[in-house]
């Protein structure tokens, strides 16, 4: 519906249009509408960035599905995007919360690798 308001009024959504959308369905857990919008944005020769692959990641954690959001941690680095900070804290936050220790450190690690990298 957004987009069709634009449309309307002769407006062309960007990027952070379409991620303000997906961060909306991130929020709420709704991964089919944060990689809706994912799709959307590259229907529309937009190209997602770290932000829009980490609202899908961000819904998934939500949905309470860490396996998927590692899922598309990797379709984030197969985009040949770097992930950050934000993208290895929020899958390994979500194997934590899960039970699943070991997977949870082991993304704990790459992100310890990728913030001792950044100094």
């Amino acid at each position: 519906q957004l987009l069709e308001e634009m449309d309307i009024v002769g407006l062309t959504p960007t990027i952070d249009t379409h991620s303000l959308v997906m961060d909306a369905h991130s929020r709420r857990g709704d991964v089919g509408g944060a990689v809706e919008w994912l799709r959307k944005m590259s229907s529309r020769s937009l190209a997602p960035n770290v932000a829009s692959y980490n609202s899908v990641v961000r819904a998934c954690a939500e949905k309470q599905d860490p396996r998927r959001a590692e899922l598309w941690l990797h379709k984030l680095v197969e985009a040949r995007l770097k992930p950050d900070e934000t993208s290895f804290r929020t899958v390994a936050d979500s194997f934590q919360a899960s039970g699943d220790h070991a997977r949870a450190n082991r993304w704990f690690q790459a992100l310890q690798s990728l913030t001792k990298s950044a100094l």
